[in-house]
């Protein structure tokens, strides 16, 4: 066997993993650039490893910024899953609609992309929070309680806070967003009640001729939610959605965060 001392390897510092980020790879869609420089401007706000070792307040935002791109890539992965399993489906599942096991693999990604879809913004408000405590401590006091914090309860903050800047302002209209709100609403129907159910709609028109017109529509049914077409586009139309929202809070989330950069001291 190998004997080698496993001290002897190189390692890395945890302040040097905090600085990495230690983000995966991310879809094309996803705001690389930006996000990446906002981690980075945001990073600044608070003491680094060496300065403070034990610091939740940097550890919170460290890992809350992770999850938006993890979650992020889950969704965009599952939107490729779901239009393969489409694309794949036995003709018994396709024809009749009676597959048990293909349905359930297309509803455990749905639900799967659905609960990513909303925590990829649950977890960059969280993030925010941390960066607005970070700066004004008095108007951010859920730092205590973390498991408190929410989107509204982050909008609400930075708006007292940061009334003039522009994350603020998206903060608090993200929830009437009719992308975020079709988003929010199946995630909690499916995440505290029931699953969703493929239907097969079909309808016939006699004309006047006497011959018929036969027409077929497959959508998602979800009880207390609007159908939606069951094709690929019903993950891929959400993503487009996810990737454009999410641009624009980071793209104001980088601005925040470079405006409030802490004074260098002189020397």
């Amino acid at each position: 066997g190998d004997h080698r001392d496993l001290h002897s390897f190189p390692t890395r510092r945890s302040s040097d993993l905090y600085n990495s980020g230690m983000m995966p790879s991310m879809p094309s869609g996803f705001p690389e650039h930006n996000f990446r420089e906002f981690r980075k401007s945001a990073g600044a706000l608070f003491p680094t490893f060496d300065q403070k070792e034990d610091c939740p307040e940097r550890e919170h935002f460290v890992r809350a910024s992770q999850a938006v791109g993890f979650r992020y890539r889950t969704c965009a992965e599952g939107t490729a899953e779901f239009s393969r399993l489409l694309s794949n489906a036995p003709d018994i599942w396709r024809v009749c609609n009676s597959d048990p096991d293909h349905a359930y693999k297309l509803e455990r990604v749905l639900f799967e992309f659905f609960m990513n879809a909303l925590s990829v913004f649950e977890s960059l408000s969280f993030c925010l929070y941390f960066v607005g405590h970070a700066i004004q401590p008095h108007h951010f006091q859920l730092v205590a309680d973390p498991k408190k914090i929410t989107l509204e309860k982050a909008a609400k903050a930075f708006k007292t806070g940061f009334p003039a800047a522009s994350v603020s302002a998206l903060l608090f209209i993200l929830p009437q967003e009719s992308e975020f709100k079709r988003i929010d609403g199946l995630r909690n129907i499916l995440a505290h009640r029931l699953c969703g159910m493929r239907s097969m709609r079909g309808q016939s028109t006699r004309h006047a001729n006497g011959t018929f017109t036969h027409t077929s529509e497959d959508v998602w049914y979800v009880p207390g939610a609007p159908a939606l077409t069951f094709d690929a586009g019903l993950t891929q139309t959400a993503m487009d959605s996810i990737t454009r929202l999410l641009a624009g809070l980071v793209s104001v989330a980088l601005d925040f965060a470079k405006a409030n950069q802490p004074v260098a001291a002189t020397p």
